[in-house]
């Protein structure tokens, strides 16, 4: 008769026990790669990137952080490629946005964007998979143009 109270609760702990586990691993995945970043150059300039490249990270992009330093950015990676429109929601800061085709290539700029441009949605001139925003005025400091490769270190 005690087996057949036990063997409820043992199941009930298990599946709450299960359900902590799958739970804590779906945080894990998407706040673990917060500080995931990557190395790469543009016009020569070596950056640290840091990357977004799920749907939680992408959405929060660089909104509410502190101020980009002069080589650090934000490589936003796309599972294909699209119009991408970018806003200035909830910035602090103000940035360039530069669109990348999937061989990296340069597509679409928006030389420093503007915080108080909220709610305008930035779009690339063509189709992109990748996006980097960068410290506002990077591309012209640096001469970069439209066509210029995004080099990633290996």
């Amino acid at each position: 008769m005690r087996h057949k109270f036990i063997e409820p609760t043992v199941r009930k702990a298990t599946y709450i026990l299960l359900a902590i586990v799958l739970l804590s691993g779906t945080f894990y995945g998407v706040f673990s790669r917060e500080n995931k970043s990557i190395h790469g150059s543009l016009g020569g300039e070596e950056l640290v990137l840091k990357i977004a490249d799920n749907e939680a990270l992408r959405a929060q992009g660089l909104s509410g952080s502190s101020p980009l330093s002069e080589h650090e950015g934000m490589l936003f990676i796309f599972p294909r490629s699209g119009n991408y429109g970018f806003f200035m929601k909830d910035m602090l800061y103000p940035i360039d946005i530069i669109w990348l085709d999937e061989k990296y290539r340069i597509v679409g700029v928006e030389e420093r964007a503007m915080p108080e441009s909220y709610p305008k949605v930035f779009y690339p001139a063509s189709p992109a998979r990748y996006v980097v925003e960068l410290r506002a005025g990077f591309y012209s400091d640096y001469n970069i143009n439209m066509g210029d490769v995004l080099k990633m270190s290996k």
